[in-house]
């Protein structure tokens, strides 16, 4: 059945996920979410994509030196495993996958949304 497709029949309306996203910032309020998306992926037989986007550094009006590689090296791995440990609450058989992405917060949930074709995101 195509993503996302709505079915009518006589007496109501489906509607089936295939990709499912939810963007987390490892909030409490993120891990609700979480097992609220969790529960709709089980319920479609769904993929779950958990995604945590690093910002850019923030602009300043005093000019600061780039951090060095290793500085952003350490802090990509820091969040990795907290994107890890943030989705170990998710039953091993259900399908998801933790997604990490470098850049401006809406262009990265935009890329993700049309690369895999998302049907649900929150």
């Amino acid at each position: 059945m195509p993503t996302g497709q709505v079915v009518q029949t006589i007496d109501s309306t489906v509607v089936f996920f295939q990709q499912i996203l939810l963007a987390t910032d490892f909030s409490e309020v993120s891990q609700i979410a979480l097992a609220y998306a969790a529960g709709l992926a089980r319920m479609h037989h769904a993929k779950l994509n958990v995604v945590y986007v690093l910002t850019p550094e923030p602009r300043t009006f005093i000019p600061l030196e780039p951090r060095p590689k290793v500085a952003q090296e350490h802090e990509y791995l820091r969040v990795l495993d907290s994107l890890q440990e943030f989705v170990s609450s998710i039953p091993q058989q259900l399908q998801h996958e933790e997604i990490l992405l470098r850049g401006s917060v809406w262009a990265a949930l935009d890329r993700t949304i049309q690369e895999r074709a998302i049907d649900l995101g929150s």
